[in-house]
């Protein structure tokens, strides 16, 4: 077999041997400690609409191996005030600026996120921008 392949189901660590056969029969080997790590996926989306018809009514990121514990979303508006701040990953932003009882103005609005990724502990910090569609 050339070049040959694995695919690994699941994360860990994996002791791995090659052994080769030459055409005389003589044989040899190397083993390879591998580490398969998790995976670490951030998806944000760009505008949501929040009008309580139950479709993008909240603004919030979604992944895989993001570390809810180590979470943090800020949202500015065009001032540069902070008008949302959560530590919970789990509370997305409903468009509502500082608790207020009303839905912020139809604007564009700049998110900071930060987290760590739970495969290797590694911190990350995304900034970007969302518009809200009333």
């Amino acid at each position: 077999m050339t070049d040959p392949i694995h695919i690994y189901e699941d994360t860990g660590t994996f002791f791995v041997e090659l052994v080769i056969t030459d055409a005389n029969g003589c044989k040899d080997s190397i083993t390879k400690i591998i580490v398969i790590e998790g995976s670490y996926i951030l998806f944000v989306p760009t505008s949501f609409t929040p009008n309580g018809d139950g479709y993008n009514d909240y603004f919030f990121p979604k992944g895989v191996g993001i570390d809810s514990e180590e979470f943090e979303m800020f949202i500015y508006d065009r001032w540069g005030d902070q008008i949302f701040k959560t530590e919970d990953y789990n509370l997305p932003w409903d468009g509502r600026a500082n608790k207020g009882s009303n839905v912020a103005q139809e604007d564009v609005y700049i998110w900071v996120i930060k987290t760590r990724d739970t495969g290797n502990n590694v911190p990350h910090q995304y900034v970007g921008h969302v518009t809200l569609i009333r």
